[in-house]
């Protein structure tokens, strides 16, 4: 899925890490600005297994939940390529998954997709 803010994947590789005090920021993704066309921010993955940015946003924010911004939650939610984190239909898939779907090979039928969705309601999913 493309990034709706214009976000672009740094390819692994091609710009070094940089390390500052015990953590390491590497540098995942670009985000054009919104205001000045002629800069770009920069999304790193740090070894902690958060996310930085270096907009002002970002530098500028420190709430109690954590800091974040536009870049980090777009970069975070649609353009990760941290496979571990569950998505959408990782969480769908293992929710089926845990209902009672017959076997087709037994020549029956798998039922509908109302029958599945009102077994996931009955299982409270």
């Amino acid at each position: 899925m493309p990034s709706r803010i214009g976000g672009q994947l740094i390819p692994p590789g091609t710009r070094s890490p940089t390390l500052i005090g015990a953590k390491t920021y590497t540098p995942v993704a670009t985000y054009p600005s919104k205001s000045d066309p002629t800069k770009d921010y920069t999304v790193c993955e740090v070894n902690d297994g958060t996310l930085s940015c270096d907009c002002p946003g970002w530098t500028r924010r420190n709430p109690s939940s954590g800091r974040t911004c536009r870049h980090t939650e777009d970069y975070d939610n649609l353009l990760s390529l941290d496979k571990s984190k569950p998505k959408v239909a990782e969480f769908f898939d293992a929710a089926v998954e845990r209902v009672a779907v017959p076997d087709s090979s037994n020549g029956e039928k798998g039922g509908s997709l109302t029958e599945l969705l009102e077994n996931l309601e009955k299982e409270g999913l």
